[in-house]
């Protein structure tokens, strides 16, 4: 059943082990969170903090590979606490996680450095693949969330509330049919292998064509090209809603 509560065994580890600091303020998340996450045996929990202050610390302490961050936290909330670590120390993968599902709290996360944004009721096995998505290079976003941004991107949204403006487009670069293939696929939710597996090519040859996008479109990461690529009308923001 979903919901980070619902804790089932763990999942077999990889050969390196990643280290986990979780910040969360509610006693019995953290709580379930550290118990589950012990579950898998590449993640390490070095840490588990109840407010941004005592984050930001930890981080500079314990260098976890990564940070699992609620957004509402007291003394110093979510979004400036990632701020603050990522500009410390860009290695460390911040990665929302929180109720919080409107793009009012996603974009400024996502722009204070956030690698993931994940909503509480993600199913656990989930959690532990985002976590491990976004340790290898990869951003991790809800689908919901994911959907949202691109909608506010296509429908023009304003910035007055911290969403994303198109702003005038300098003109839209020339793409090969292959980039545009692995274009529609991201904007569609696919993550780098099955990408690589739909267009029957290796997942380096995906990796360098999405490098070669960010260049062409002048952006850093797969969340600023796709939004990037929706506001020139590349892609379209529809998420497949694919069972399993």
């Amino acid at each position: 059943m979903g919901g980070i509560g619902a804790a089932t065994a763990g999942d077999e580890g990889s050969a390196s082990v990643s280290r986990v600091l979780i910040a969360e303020d509610e006693q019995l998340m953290r709580h379930a969170l550290s118990i589950f996450l012990r579950g898998a045996e590449d993640l390490e929990i070095v840490g588990t903090v109840e407010n941004g202050v005592q984050a930001v610390e930890a981080a500079q302490r314990l260098r976890p590979d990564v940070v699992l961050m609620d957004i509402h936290m007291p003394v110093m909330d979510g979004i400036e606490a990632t701020d603050v670590i990522t500009h410390a120390d860009p290695s460390v993968k911040v990665i929302a996680l929180t109720t919080l599902g409107s793009i009012d709290a996603a974009v400024p996360m996502l722009r204070a450095g956030a690698r993931g944004y994940l909503l509480k009721d993600v199913d656990p096995a989930t959690l532990i693949d985002s976590i491990r998505q976004v340790v290898g290079g990869e951003p991790a976003l809800s689908p919901s969330v994911t959907m949202s941004l691109l909608q506010a991107v296509a429908d023009g949204e304003t910035d007055a509330g911290g969403r994303f403006a198109p702003g005038p487009a300098p003109g839209a670069p020339r793409l090969a049919e292959a980039e545009l293939d692995v274009l529609r696929l991201l904007a569609c939710g696919r993550n780098t292998s099955e990408i690589a597996s739909e267009l029957v090519v290796a997942e380096a040859t995906v990796k360098s064509r999405i490098a070669k996008l960010c260049t062409k479109f002048g952006v850093d990461g797969r969340v600023r090209l796709l939004i990037r690529a929706t506001e020139l009308g590349f892609v379209n923001p529809r998420l497949d809603r694919r069972e399993g």
